[in-house]
């Protein structure tokens, strides 16, 4: 497929943040915004045949994610953290009559502020899960911690900086067996492993498009059949009455036609980005000193996470302006702190402030990759050579 990355001579390997739309969708989408651009809620017939589209798109995205459940419109990852977490809380607290819940420590910040807040505010202990060095689960931890007074375990199957996939059926499985519910971000995932949410056992599924080739500011929250969604916002009675406000159609059709796409062409992308990413370590390292963090772990086929000894992600970042990159998750730039996932993996301070997170994408080439490799090594042995 043809580059759309190298862009006004930048390269961009920042898809964890996220990715450019594919053309295909945009191709799909625009019927929506010109001619079927009915209100859902309409009850003439361009209104019908929009709520239509809705519904079909609904059924689609949960056969090809293997879900029984439903599929809720939202505008994204962060509004369905809020809902998954609000439901969660609330079935916690008033249907199983439990005051504790578990939680990962290396979710992404939409997970981490919304589970403290409703921890606060409906008097449920939230404790933190532990991970290893490699960003797995200590899973002994976990089981000694589960039993009938947590009401909600929340574990993120992807890890959004390292690409450090977590054991969620495995998770899932002892959940249920104490009554508890399982919430999982799939964000990360989407796109770049092959899910099933049924085999997974996953109660309350989120994630965006805009991760996965598709439209900005839309998203879904995936409900088991077993649970029911706590209202956040309220107005009219779209989305079951749950999320209310007038449904994102053609969004909804683009994030619809971008999960079929990564789904009919997954072998061979995966395939492809995995090698490129490994193709991009395997010359980086060549300078020293390089560790890639979850190296051990199963991962998904774009990230790299790696430390640069000597050399602070700042730093390399300002003096590698052609190249799109992060030191960390888009979310946490902001505060120019140390990532918190990378700490929780037992890294000292300046570790984290040395490495960053390379994320390569469907629309990146060989070219450059080897770009890339050449910049970087050129910047990594400057600033070393400054010491």
């Amino acid at each position: 497929m043809d580059s759309i990355s190298f862009i006004n001579g930048i390269v961009y390997l920042d898809n964890a943040a996220t990715t450019p739309c594919d053309p295909r969708v945009i191709d799909a989408m625009h019927p929506y915004w010109f001619n079927n651009f009915g209100n859902p809620s309409s009850p003439h017939i361009l209104g019908q045949l929009a709520k239509q589209v809705i519904e079909d798109c609904r059924c689609e995205i949960n056969e090809n994610l293997h879900g029984s459940g439903t599929i809720i419109c939202t505008s994204g990852s962060t509004e369905s953290n809020n809902l998954a977490i609000l439901s969660a809380f609330k079935f916690t607290k008033e249907q199983l009559r439990r005051r504790k819940v578990l939680c990962l420590s290396t979710e992404h910040k939409s997970i981490i502020n919304s589970v403290q807040y409703y921890g606060e505010h409906l008097n449920i202990e939230v404790i933190w899960i532990p991970v290893t060095p490699t960003g797995i689960i200590d899973m002994d931890w976990l089981f000694s911690e589960l039993d009938h007074s947590v009401g909600a375990v929340i574990v993120q199957l992807a890890n959004s900086e390292t690409g450090v996939i977590q054991d969620i059926r495995r998770i899932s499985e002892a959940c249920h067996q104490v009554g508890a519910v399982c919430v999982s971000d799939i964000t990360q995932a989407i796109g770049k492993i092959k899910i099933n949410i049924d085999y997974l056992g996953i109660d309350f599924a989120t994630f965006t498009a805009h991760k996965f080739y598709g439209p900005k500011g839309i998203g879904a929250l995936y409900v088991s059949p077993r649970m029911k969604v706590a209202q956040l916002i309220y107005g009219g009675g779209q989305e079951k009455g749950v999320r209310p406000g007038t449904e994102n159609v053609a969004g909804l059709v683009g994030m619809t036609t971008a999960l079929r796409l990564c789904i009919e062409e997954h072998d061979i992308m995966t395939s492809r980005v995995n090698e490129l990413r490994n193709s991009l370590f395997s010359v980086l390292e060549r300078v020293g000193d390089i560790r890639w963090n979850g190296m051990g772990a199963p991962l998904l086929p774009s990230h790299l996470n790696i430390t640069i000894s000597g050399v602070n992600a700042q730093d390399l970042m300002l003096r590698s302006r052609n190249i799109a990159f992060s030191a960390g998750s888009a979310c946490n730039t902001a505060t120019n702190l140390p990532s918190p996932v990378l700490l929780s993996m037992g890294m000292t301070k300046e570790e984290a402030e040395q490495t960053i997170r390379l994320t390569i994408g469907r629309f990146n080439t060989e070219q450059e990759i080897e770009i890339v490799s050449k910049i970087l090594i050129l910047n990594i042995n400057d600033i070393r050579n400054l010491k």
